[in-house]
């Protein structure tokens, strides 16, 4: 996970991102504009992609973060699907998609949501 692990994850703090990191996000081409409060994780997909002429053509994003710092990790992430190709689950995103609140289960893809019905919900 970048920029640190989920057991580092700390409300108070928020972590500067290396530019010449080359494990950070521009591997995907992307860097953040500055320093951030979630870990950030991707999961690709078929199995095997990314070597040998391989395409990744489907991935999950997820992005965990304890904001209120009580100790309860909040995972959010999306799910990109691609027709005619197997979707992958991340770390706790399922493949089938990010949680539904109007049909309660995990079937929105393609849209940045909450990995489960418990997360993302303000205590304020």
């Amino acid at each position: 996970m970048y920029p640190r692990a989920v057991a580092a994850l700390n409300a108070a703090k928020d972590t500067s991102w290396d530019v010449n990191d080359p494990s950070g996000f521009d591997e995907i081409g992307y860097t953040p504009e500055g320093a951030t409060y979630f870990s950030f994780q991707v999961t690709t997909g078929p199995a095997g992609c990314g070597g040998g002429g391989n395409a990744c053509s489907v991935y999950t994003i997820e992005a965990a973060s304890d904001i209120d710092d009580d100790d309860t990790i909040n995972w959010w992430g999306i799910v990109k699907e691609r027709p005619g190709a197997a979707s992958v689950g991340g770390n706790s995103c399922p493949d089938t998609g990010v949680f539904n609140p109007w049909t309660n289960t995990n079937d929105q893809t393609d849209v940045i949501g909450p990995c489960a019905a418990s997360m993302g919900q303000s205590i304020f």
